[in-house]
């Protein structure tokens, strides 16, 4: 490889760096530079500032269990009709997943009534049904809650340090150390978060706040649904951005690694694909909630 006259020497050696990571010189104008930065954190020096960043990112990731403390200390002044305060809100931000529950137990039992209800003749699906009474919706919500923080808690002291920082930092909204550590890694941080994030968390609340404002629909006021509303649209974006990124980057490993394509297409199939269909899913669901005369609606029967 001819080095030009106007290189600097560190020009060339973090091109020679690239080169040894890719194995094929053809490759380097598609390889990112932060690449490079795996070869680099050779340096003792660089190691250390990894590894203090990687324990800060797993702290922070583990501080997320606090913010159920805010809705737990505003049930008292949850109502069924306009959710937890707008103070819980604003201090909650968009971590509205934990304030759910307060406000379905607020609206039960109706809630969880007009929920068992919507099961019969739908199918598979009222197998679920049990289930449904035994938990009501507020501790189904609940019990989802808690399992996505619970799984997300072990993974930040499992897997690759790298790894598991990506995640802990995506989890705590700093998505640029996120990307930071996923080039470190190299396995990929979109579908480690897509599991762990949109798979475990963000869909199966989907469905059940949906679930809650189909059932609860005639108890809220113009307050309490557009707090709902704001929340399912969140949801929505986050669980939506996240599997395009998983699936853009599926998509380029397949168009740049012929070989590997037939696995690429599987994960495609078995994560990406169910993932839009669920989000689909939920968003029809939130358009029926407003349509039907009963606010409940599936897929099996229509409008309940």
């Amino acid at each position: 490889m001819p080095r030009s006259s106007d290189e600097s020497p560190e020009e060339v050696e973090g091109l020679l760096l690239t080169c040894n990571l890719s194995g094929n010189e053809e490759e380097d104008h598609v390889l990112p530079a932060p690449w490079v930065i795996v070869e680099e954190d050779k340096d003792p020096e660089h190691q250390e500032q990894a590894e203090l960043i990687r324990q800060r990112m797993k702290w922070e990731g583990r501080q997320m269990v606090v913010l159920p403390l805010v809705p737990l200390i505003a049930a008292p002044w949850t109502t069924c009709t306009g959710g937890i305060p707008t103070w819980a809100y604003a201090l909650y931000d968009i971590f509205t997943d934990g304030a759910m529950p307060w406000q379905a137990a607020a609206c039960d039992p109706e809630a969880t009534n007009h929920f068992v209800a919507a099961f019969e003749g739908a199918g598979p699906s009222q197998l679920f049904q049990p289930l449904a009474q035994w938990l009501g919706l507020p501790g189904l919500l609940a019990l989802t809650f808690l399992f996505a923080t619970a799984v997300q808690q072990a993974r930040f002291s499992t897997g690759s340090p790298d790894n598991a920082a990506a995640l802990a930092a995506d989890v705590v909204g700093l998505h640029g150390l996120a990307t930071y550590f996923e080039k470190r890694d190299g396995s990929g941080r979109a579908s480690n978060v897509v599991v762990y994030k949109v798979l475990a968390e963000n869909l199966p609340q989907l469905f059940l706040q949906t679930a809650f404002l189909s059932a609860a629909f005639a108890r809220f006021d113009g307050w309490g649904r557009l707090k709902i509303m704001v929340s399912l649209g969140l949801g929505l974006i986050s669980a939506t951005l996240k599997l395009s990124q998983m699936a853009m980057a599926m998509i380029s490993i397949m168009w740049r690694r012929p070989e590997r394509r037939g696995s690429v297409l599987l994960g495609l199939l078995v994560f990406a694909l169910p993932g839009f269909l669920m989000v689909a899913w939920v968003v029809a669901r939130i358009i029926m909630a407003h349509k039907c005369p009963s606010h409940q609606w599936n897929l099996a029967t229509g409008c309940v």
